[in-house]
């Protein structure tokens, strides 16, 4: 028995069932579908046995491991993908979560599509998103903008139509800390626990999720400190954040032609999207949200 799902437009055959999506309706098109398999004969490879997490990729083969949980190989264009479970029965949400995260935006990045590790909001069809490290607060600050729609809470698939940048949706679900979760008015008896994530959060589904392309006008850079600030950032200063928050080779360059790829989409979403730096004190969390909102706004021929 199989199930298939969609995520980012492009549909994705499993031999596993997600309980908390809804599957995909039936479409005889098989352009844009991706296999997985389980395989438990899969070699992990040796390098692997001694890291808790490691991943190598190239466009010819993507390596995943998570120690106790699973091996993942992407292959073929990214439209093979292998697993080796290595968890106990509680671990399926995290094993899911790792699944739609993590696996998922390299099989689409072996597509050689454009995939941005970060979250965004929406509204009219325009929107905005959000970059940054792990911890940064970005999937919070877009659960935060309840009059918007929520883009994506992890990452988003990228392209270019007619010099503007359009990204679509991937699933709807947020993941939250407890305490953010509460402040936030989300139901707990709706979270879906992910018993080993690092940063402690659960699932949580979205009511304000957006299914429609959405065209970018902006983009900011999510850091913390001592004093809320919005304020421009030139090109070069922003492409090594926007290169690190991108789904390349691992490591780094070791891929000549992903690299040359990445380097052109990142000259096309810098041609096209105006960029931030967005700077807030975690004490204050959504305090700015107002100001943040009419930023959105501001210096845009059509707003938000």
């Amino acid at each position: 028995m199989s199930f298939e799902y969609l995520f980012h437009f492009n549909r994705f055959n499993t031999y596993f069932e997600i309980p908390f999506l809804q599957p995909a309706k039936y479409c005889e098109a098989k352009d844009n579908l991706t296999i997985v398999y389980n395989d438990q004969d899969l070699e992990i490879p040796d390098s692997s046995n001694y890291k808790s997490v490691s991943i190598e990729a190239n466009l010819k083969k993507v390596s995943i491991f998570y120690k106790d949980l699973a091996y993942f190989e992407i292959s073929k264009n990214g439209k093979e993908i292998r697993v080796k479970e290595l968890f106990k029965k509680n671990s399926r949400a995290l094993f899911i979560s790792k699944f739609l995260n993590h696996v998922i935006p390299f099989s689409l990045y072996q597509n050689k599509k454009l995939m941005i590790h970060g979250s965004g909001v929406s509204k009219n069809g325009r929107g905005v998103l959000f970059i940054g490290g792990s911890g940064s607060g970005k999937s919070s600050l877009s659960a935060s903008l309840k009059d918007f729609k929520i883009i994506a809470e992890d990452s988003v698939i990228a392209n270019f139509e007619n010099k503007n940048c359009y990204v679509s949706t991937g699933f709807p679900l947020v993941k939250l800390t407890t305490k953010v979760a509460k402040i936030l008015n989300f139901k707990k008896d709706e979270s879906i626990k992910l018993p080993g994530d690092r940063l402690s959060r659960s699932y949580y589904p979205i009511k304000n999720f957006s299914t429609e392309k959405v065209l970018i006008d902006k983009c900011y850079i999510l850091e913390w400190g001592d004093k809320f600030d919005i304020k421009k950032i030139e090109p070069k200063n922003f492409l090594a954040n926007f290169l690190f928050s991108t789904y390349s080779s691992i490591p780094v360059n070791s891929c000549k032609v992903s690299s040359e790829i990445l380097h052109r989409y990142a000259s096309q979403f810098l041609s096209s999207v105006k960029t931030y730096k967005l700077t807030r004190n975690k004490k204050n969390l959504f305090n700015n949200n107002e100001e943040i909102i009419e930023h959105f706004s501001s210096t845009q021929s059509k707003s938000i």
